[in-house]
Parts: structure tokens; C-alpha cells; sequence
């Protein structure tokens, strides 16, 4: 794993010697050097970072709880989730965390208004499960900095949280301490959230964009400026078949099935990629991509970073460039600027490992400097995810062939609940007294 950008509270996780207020250029956290990590989020001041184990750990800032143990820590350390619950998904919020466990649950820690004390009911000191859905099966998760979203398999959404822009989507801005489904939605599947600061982006199966809360920046793609407290469609996106997003603090980035990018809202530091800094109020493609496939986008507060499977790079745009890249930018950067580290794509990789299984004096160096006798010269690396939050960038690096993640399908293709000809058949075959009785009801509320 990789990491550099902000490490002030040492939310990199590179360790007590690390600690400064930015790391301009990647570097290996040695701690996932013995254990695998496959996801990270992060915030301003802390990162949670999710192994493949399923177990949790947390680096940063521990000021409100967020990191879900005792003391600030510059070295990733465990998380000891409820019921020796396993994870499949992290997210942070400004001052919260949470946890997706593998059995559909919402574990969460820290504290949501960013208030110590429980008077407001959003403070968590320690992990515990999120109530109120009963017997729903979440398969996602998303949070802001003052909000959190979670969706169902039954393609429902339910919100929670800070709600003083309308970010819940709930037709109000009062603030909700127990999680409420977002019933103007129902009747339209949703596969996929994302949330921003202060607003939240919704993805239906049919590709259908729907937007709500702060929209100062028109980061709603809405074509003005004014804040919605009930999901709005971003009509302009219709015809694109939306299928992933990524949001900063006030843009939105959206990638289409074809592997195209929009962007929309603030580009006060060029994070729309646009070769400009003014915002935009309507999903606008980014021009410079034109011709490449993404497969992989990711939003910091200011920046945004994409991947490009077919040549396996990385480009960034927005205020992470400001030293915080491996580029030669001295201040942030208005169109996406590749990584100056050499990857290699994953059929490039997969050659390579055919070349060192059959060439022996090649096969002979790397036992060589595997065994710690000797480095060589360049190391070949591929990438296989990128992150981002805060003002970090946290990429997931392979030195073996591996298919890299291609966020278009790695939450979409997920089974969702459907009402087609064949359940209809096997409904009315089954008995009320059934045990998949309650299944029906969830059916029977989702297209009531």
C-alpha cells in the first residue's frame, strides 16, 4: 500500500518518524507489508483501513473517538468490532467511522456532529452495532462529514445523521438520530451512494443520477446553485448510464459503463479537471480523457484521482498536486496530470511473469532478491485500487499479476432484489407461514 499527502496526525499510518504536515511524494507503508489491505478510507485527520481478513484497523486523530480504540496512533493499529464481527467495507466520516460487516450490519464509532459528549445522541465512544434496520441486509455504505448513508438489498436507502441542507434526502433539514429510509425513492432500485461533505449522490439500476443537500457550488449538477432537501435528477446525465461516483467536499465525479468522466460543482483548485477553476453547475466530461477508459475514480476533499486500466496509470488533478503528487507541479493542477511513477498494466505484468517463469538467469536475480541478498534495480508494480479522502491518496499496489478493480462492477453486479417472472412463479408456491415469508413483505413494501 501506498500513501502520501497531509500526515499531520499521522493518519497515513507511515509511523512516529513520518509525522509532518505533508508527505509530497508515495510511499510504502511498511505496516501493510505483512498484511494485506484492501481498502481504505480517510478524513482530514484520521484512515481506516480494512484487511482482507475482514479485521479493522485505524491510524490518526482520536480526538471524537473516530478511531474506535484508546490513544492517537501514527501506526495502524485494531479496531475490536462487536462480536468479533468481520468487515467487508470502511468509511469515515469528519469525525466518525464505519464499518460494513459480512453480515449486512453498520458498525460505528466516533462522533457524527462532532460533539464529545451524547447529547445530541451522535456520539459512539466505543464500536457498536447502528439500529433501526430491523431485519434489512445492508450492502453499502456511505458517509459526509456530518451524515451517513447505508442501502439495502431490496435497493432502499436510508439516511442518518447531521441534516441541515437537506443532505438525508428526507424533504426537511432536521437532524435524524435513527436511521430513516428515503421513501421518495421507493420504486426505483438503487445500486450504488456516495456522499460529499455536506451532500449525497444516489445511483438507480437504471443508471438514474438523483442529487441532494448543499449545492453552493452546484456540485448537485443541478444547473444552479440552490440546495434540495428531497433527491433531485440530475437530468442531464440521463443518457449516460451512470454506474459509479466519488465526492469531494463540494464536486461530484460520476464514471459511465463506456469508462467516461463528469465532474461538476467546486473547481477551486482544478479538482474538476476541467483547465479551469470555475465551478460548474451541470456535468461537464472531462476532455482530456476523452479516448482513455476509466475504470477507477476517487475524491478528496479538494482532488480527485482516476485510473486507467489499459495503460495501468494514475492521474490526478485539484489541490493534492500541490506537492502532494509525484509531478513536477508547484501548485495544484487544472487537468489531470499522470503519476510520475511507472506501472505497469496488468497484461504487461501477466507477460513479465511468464518471462520470469521461463527465463532462469531472470528467475535466478529474483530468488536472489527475494531471499533479501540483493535489490534490484526497478521494481515492477501494478496497481490494483485507488483512495482517497481528506487531502491523502492511498493506492493499492501488486508486485504480481492481478486484475486491478474496476469500480464500474465491484459494486453494481451485486445481487439486488428483483421482482421478475420467476420469483413471481416461485411466490406463489410458497406458504405464509413460510420462513421466507418476511422476504415477501420486503417485496410487497418495496413496490407497494
Amino acid at each position: 500500500m501506498l500513501g502520501w499527502g497531509i500526515n499531520a496526525h499521522g493518519q497515513l499510518g507511515l509511523g512516529p518518524s513520518a509525522v509532518t504536515s505533508f508527505i509530497p511524494t508515495p510511499q510504502r507503508i511498511p505496516f501493510f507489508n505483512d498484511y494485506a489491505c484492501i481498502q481504505v478510507a480517510s478524513s482530514l485527520t484520521h484512515s481506516v483501513f480494512l484487511l482482507d481478513d475482514g479485521s479493522v484497523y485505524t491510524a490518526g486523530n482520536n480526538e471524537y473517538s473516530q478511531l474506535g480504540r484508546e490513544g492517537r496512533t501514527t501506526l495502524p493499529e485494531k479496531v475490536t468490532l462487536p462480536q468479533q464481527a468481520n468487515a467487508v467495507q470502511v468509511a469515515c466520516g469528519q469525525n466518525f467511522s464505519l464499518c460494513l460487516t459480512s453480515n449486512g450490519k453498520i458498525v460505528i464509532w466516533g462522533s457524527i456532529s462532532g460533539k464529545i459528549t451524547n447529547d445530541d445522541g451522535f456520539f459512539y465512544e466505543k464500536p457498536e452495532y447502528l439500529g433501526g434496520f430491523i431485519e434489512k441486509r445492508i450492502i453499502q455504505i456511505a458517509t459526509g462529514y456530518t451524515h451517513c448513508l447505508g442501502l439495502t438489498d431490496d435497493g432502499t436507502v436510508y439516511a442518518a445523521g447531521v441534516n441541515a441542507h437537506g443532505q438525508l434526502g428526507l424533504g426537511h433539514n432536521h437532524d435524524c438520530v435513527r436511521v430513516t429510509p428515503i421513501v421518495c425513492l421507493r420504486g426505483s432500485p438503487i445500486v450504488f451512494i456516495a456522499c460529499g461533505a455536506h451532500h449525497s449522490l444516489i445511483i438507480s439500476k437504471s443508471g438514474t443520477v438523483f442529487t441532494c443537500g448543499l449545492n453552493t457550488s452546484g456540485q448537485l449538477g443541478l444547473g444552479d446553485t440552490d440546495s434540495r432537501v428531497w433527491p433531485s435528477n440530475v437530468k442531464s446525465l440521463q443518457q449516460q448510464k451512470v454506474i459509479y461516483a466519488s465526492c469531494g467536499e463540494k464536486h461530484s465525479v460520476v464514471v459511465t459503463l463506456e469508462g467516461g468522466v463528469f465532474s461538476f460543482g467546486s473547481s477551486s483548485h482544478g479538482q474538476l479537471g476541467h483547465n479551469s477553476t470555475n465551478d460548474e453547475l451541470l456535468p461537464r466530461k472531462i476532455s482530456e480523457l476523452m479516448g482513455s477508459e476509466v475504470s477507477q475514480i476517487a475524491c478528496g476533499r479538494s482532488h480527485t484521482v482516476i485510473f486507467m486500466p489499459n495503460i495501468g496509470q494514475i492521474s490526478t488533478f485539484g489541490l493534492a498536486c500541490a506537492g502532494r503528487i509525484d509531478t513536477k507541479l508547484t501548485t495544484y493542477a487544472t487537468i489531470p496530470q499522470k503519476l510520475a511513477m511507472p506501472f505497469l498494466p496488468y497484461k504487461t505484468m501477466k507477460q513479465l511473469h511468464r518471462q520470469i517463469s521461463t527465463d532462469r538467469n531472470y528467475t535466478s536475480s529474483y530468488r536472489k532478491y527475494k531471499s533479501g541478498d540483493a535489490k534490484p534495480v526497478q521494481t515492477n508494480l501494478q496497481v490494483i485500487g485507488i483512495f482517497a479522502g481528506g487531502h491523502q491518496i492511498f493506492v493499492r499496489i501488486s508486485s504480481r499479476a492481478q486484475r486491478p478493480d474496476d469500480y464500474r462492477t465491484l459494486y453494481t453486479n451485486r445481487p439486488l432484489l428483483e421482482l421478475n417472472l420467476d420469483f413471481a412463479k416461485w411466490l406463489s408456491n410458497i406458504s405464509q407461514s413460510s420462513d421466507t415469508f418476511k422476504d415477501v413483505e420486503r417485496f410487497y413494501f418495496l413496490f407497494a
